[in-house]
């Protein structure tokens, strides 16, 4: 589940509770004690927020102007996002250089995070404000309205915009000049640095501690079909091992591997030679398995 609210979305995870159904959640965690998540792995929007703040003093430079926060207001991620961006506008505006302009946010604006909404705010908002120097978006749908408002009144130069999330969409419009920059964290690096996986499952993937891939692993690279079901990490168990006497190998307990006579004289053609040579030539494996 991927919550709106932290708290409301806590209802429903107790009805998947109480039916037996587990729940994982993604970007913004149910702060409800009562309802019950197996895992849950979330962006740092707050995080996120402060870089784009960091990415819009940069933009702007030391001539500072006004700001428009394209928000969603009902999303307690969105609200994270512009909280983090504030704040790291307000730490910059007591810190001024001599000489440099403060960076004032005039305006906050509904956009859904969707286009539509966020082209109709810009578009009412510019009408009395062409001294708007920059539009900080919540996400990147917020952020190509904003941009696609400003194009049709001529302002798309004018106005620097950066936005949020970093999807295909957000990446394009940055490598097309439409935004600057959009917020997010650095998420493998931050990764490594603060999942805590202790006695919790991490999804996706699957540990698959029981398989016989010892021959297999010789000519599949895929490993299939676990590989093709979501096993990530698996356990090879041995076959066979090197046996004596009149086997050329033997099969140890649990075994799935095939077993071949020695050959029983020096004058006597091998019968293991020619049982190997005929799994050769009806099976994928090869003569190194």
């Amino acid at each position: 589940m991927s919550p709106c609210s932290s708290k409301d979305v806590g209802a429903s995870i107790r009805k998947a509770n109480k039916a037996g159904i587990p729940v994982f959640t993604v970007d913004l965690a149910c702060t409800d004690e009562t309802a019950e998540i197996v895992s849950h792995v979330e962006t740092d929007n707050y995080g996120g927020g402060k870089l784009a703040g960091d990415a819009m003093i940069k933009a702007l430079g030391k001539d500072g102007g006004k700001v428009l926060i394209l928000h969603f207001k009902t999303a307690d991620s969105c609200v994270q996002r512009v909280t983090g961006f504030t704040e790291v506008i307000d730490a910059h505006n007591k810190a001024l250089e001599d000489g440099a302009s403060k960076i004032e946010i005039v305006q906050t604006l509904p956009s859904e995070g969707k286009q539509l909404p966020s082209k109709k705010s810009t578009e009412d908002f510019v009408q009395g404000n062409k001294d708007l120097r920059a539009i900080f978006a919540i996400n990147d749908p917020a952020a190509l309205g904003a941009y696609t408002a400003l194009k049709q009144v001529g302002m798309e130069k004018q106005v620097t915009i950066v936005g949020f999330d970093g999807e295909q969409a957000g990446k394009q419009a940055i490598k097309d000049g439409k935004i600057v920059a959009v917020g997010g964290p650095d998420l493998a690096v931050r990764g490594r640095r603060e999942v805590a996986a202790t006695e919790k499952v991490v999804a996706p993937g699957w540990c698959d501690i029981h398989t016989h891939y010892d021959g297999q692993i010789s000519w599949d690279s895929l490993l299939a079909p676990s590989s093709a079901a979501g096993v990530t990490t698996l356990r090879v168990r041995q076959s066979s091992s090197q046996g004596t006497g009149t086997w050329l190998v033997r099969p140890s307990p649990g075994s799935c591997g095939a077993a071949f006579p020695k050959r029983r004289a020096s004058r006597t053609p091998s019968h293991g030679s020619w049982g190997m040579g005929a799994a050769k030539r009806r099976s994928p494996t090869g003569g190194s398995a």
